[in-house]
C-alpha cells in the first residue's frame, strides 16, 4: 500500500512540474510532427493508385481538420495514422490553450488518390452550378 501512495506522490510531483508550452514551442512541435508526418508518407512511391487511401488531419478552432493526407497500405498505416490522431489532438489543444479562430470554411474532402511522378496527388470533384 505504501508503494502505491509513494508512486502517486511522485506522479504527482512530476506533473507539477510539467510546465505548459509557450506558443511559438507548441507551433514548432506541430511543426515538427507535420514534417515527420509528411515524411513517412514519402518513403513510399505512388505506383498503384488502388494502394492509397485519404485521411483528414489537424482541427481547427470551429471544427474540421485543417487537410487531408494520403497513405499507402504498403507503408505502416497504423504508425502513420497514430501520428495523424496524435497531431489532431495536439492541434485541438493548441486551439484550445492559446485560443485561436479561424474562417471556418470546409476543407474540401478529396474523392481520390492518383499517382503523379510517383507522388500522391488528389483528385477533387468540382460542382459547378448552371
Amino acid at each position: 500500500m505504501h508503494r502505491v501512495v509513494f508512486a502517486f506522490l511522485i506522479l504527482l510531483g512530476l506533473s507539477a512540474c510539467t510546465e505548459k508550452l509557450s506558443k511559438e514551442e507548441a507551433e514548432l512541435e506541430l511543426q515538427i510532427l507535420m514534417n515527420e508526418i509528411d515524411s513517412m508518407v514519402a518513403q513510399t512511391a505512388c505506383t498503384d493508385a488502388d494502394q492509397w487511401r485519404i485521411t483528414p488531419i489537424g482541427a481547427k478552432p470551429c471544427g474540421g481538420p485543417i487537410a487531408y493526407k494520403a497513405y499507402s497500405f504498403q507503408m505502416d498505416s497504423v504508425a502513420f495514422l497514430k501520428e495523424v490522431k496524435r497531431y489532431t489532438d495536439k492541434q485541438k489543444a493548441y486551439n484550445k490553450d492559446f485560443n485561436m479562430s479561424s474562417d471556418c470554411a470546409l476543407v474540401q474532402m478529396p474523392i481520390d488518390v492518383r499517382c503523379v511522378d510517383g507522388k500522391p496527388e488528389f483528385v477533387y470533384s468540382f460542382a459547378l452550378d448552371n
